[in-house]
Order: C-alpha cells, then sequence, then structure tokens
C-alpha cells in the first residue's frame, strides 16, 4: 500500500513539473490527502505566473497553511503571503480557517489605488 502511494506521489509530481500551475492529477485515493484550489490575484498572479492551480495537502490543512505549500513551491511569492487575505469558497475567511477536500482557496493581496 505504502509503495503505490509513493508511486502516485511520484506521478503526481511529475505532472507538476511537466504543466507548471496548471497541475493535471489523476487520482485522489491518497488517504489523509486533500486537493485544494487556489486562485491568485494581482502582484501574487504575476509573480507565481499563474492565476490558478490546484495543490494536494494533508487532511485538516488551514488556509495558511496551504498558502505556505504553495510559497515553497512558489518562492516569489512568499513576501507577500503575511498581507493577503484568504477567501474560501468565495467568502472571506481567516488564515487558521480548516479547508475540506474540493475548497476553492483564494489568496487576495492588498490593493491600493485611485
Amino acid at each position: 500500500m505504502l509503495c503505490q502511494r509513493r508511486a502516485k506521489r511520484l506521478v503526481l509530481l511529475q505532472k507538476q513539473q511537466r504543466y507548471g500551475c496548471v497541475q493535471i492529477f489523476e487520482s485522489t485515493e491518497l488517504t489523509g490527502v486533500m486537493r485544494i484550489r487556489v486562485k491568485l490575484f494581482a502582484i501574487l498572479k504575476d509573480s507565481a505566473g499563474c492565476g490558478e492551480t490546484s495543490l494536494d495537502v494533508r487532511d485538516g490543512a488551514s488556509a495558511r497553511q496551504v498558502a505556505d505549500v504553495l510559497a515553497a513551491q512558489k518562492p516569489a511569492i512568499a513576501d507577500f503571503l503575511p498581507r493577503v487575505a484568504y477567501a474560501v469558497n468565495l467568502s472571506y475567511a481567516k488564515p487558521d480557517t480548516i479547508l475540506r477536500d474540493g475548497d476553492e482557496l483564494a489568496l487576495i493581496p492588498p490593493v491600493s489605488g485611485g
């Protein structure tokens, strides 16, 4: 069972490298793992090089933990994370909000304008 999970994880990592931000996944059968869709806006989108991605993270991860996982993959966004607003499934949320499989997490940087 463990070897199967590692093999599936390897396939996921290979597909992440091949497709960049738009990640294609074959299976969510990994136990203890959930898939979160992450949307990026403004400077985060520009810095990451994409506006949307999907991440497989451990069950029970918070919005902030998912953002940290993304920052590990896209270091250019790390400096902006302390100031972002979080939205889960189209509603503003606190960083410690626990996510569920299939949730959409939006990371919204502060904006200014005139």
